[in-house]
């Protein structure tokens, strides 16, 4: 069956609170469903679209979603639910006078933490150790490029554990090279310690990873470049 693309009867125009939703491809009907561009609607919505192509997914995430888990990382409270915001705002980490960009997937913030993806926190702690690599920016003359950790083998011990065929989850560790600053996680659902799961990624709270480090660190927004930096 072709398509319709449709005007008046035949004209389909996403609406959200009011305000109609621009699309870079229109909205087709196939077999009398609708079918709407996932990220215009979806950014639309408040939420963060993003391509995995490893897996050829789309994953969309709410701006706003309350993590029981993060609550209890956070501020040591099992009972207590925080609302954790999705930060839509790119991020980067500041060397001497020189920007780079980290560039995590997901970002997200309560009123006292920052929780950032196992690859950002590898590139945190790499860039504080000087123990990093730099995919150069070109043509930006505000930005030196991205970041990258040399080997994460050497702040990462990890192993998956298996409930069942089907569920898995993994215990580990984030450390310095001598392993004598050393922050445990599991990621075991009922059982979680030192970080929360959220599609299928690890987040951790940069406080209390860099905390373990002795790390003094500062996050400032860059409203001027409209970015946060991070700042050792």
């Amino acid at each position: 069956m072709n398509p319709l693309l449709v005007q008046g009867l035949t004209t389909i125009q996403p609406i959200v609170d009011g305000n109609v939703v621009e699309c870079d491809s229109p909205p087709i009907i196939i077999n009398n469903r609708v079918l709407v561009p996932a990220r215009a609607l979806s950014e639309a919505l408040g939420c963060k679209v993003v391509w995995d192509e490893q897996t050829n997914s789309v994953l969309v995430t709410s701006s706003t979603f309350t993590n029981n888990n993060a609550a209890k990382i956070s501020n040591n409270q099992a009972t207590n639910s925080t609302k954790l915001t999705l930060v839509k705002e790119r991020f980067a980490i500041k060397l001497g006078q020189d920007l780079y960009w980290l560039s995590p997937e997901f970002v997200y913030q309560d009123d006292n933490n920052y929780y950032f993806d196992l690859p950002s926190i590898l590139k945190i702690i790499g860039a504080y150790y000087n123990d990093y690599i730099v995919e150069p920016e070109v043509g930006n003359p505000y930005v030196k490029g991205s970041i990258a950790v040399k080997n994460s083998d050497d702040y990462l011990t990890i192993e998956r554990k298996y409930v069942n065929a089907t569920q898995s989850y993994v215990l580990g560790s984030l450390h310095n090279k001598n392993k004598s600053k050393v922050y445990s996680f599991n990621s075991k659902p009922g059982e979680e310690t030192g970080v929360f799961t959220q599609h299928d990624r690890l987040f951790f709270p940069l406080e209390s990873v860099l905390g373990t480090f002795n790390i003094q660190y500062s996050i400032a927004k860059d409203n001027a470049n409209g970015i946060y930096v991070i700042t050792f």
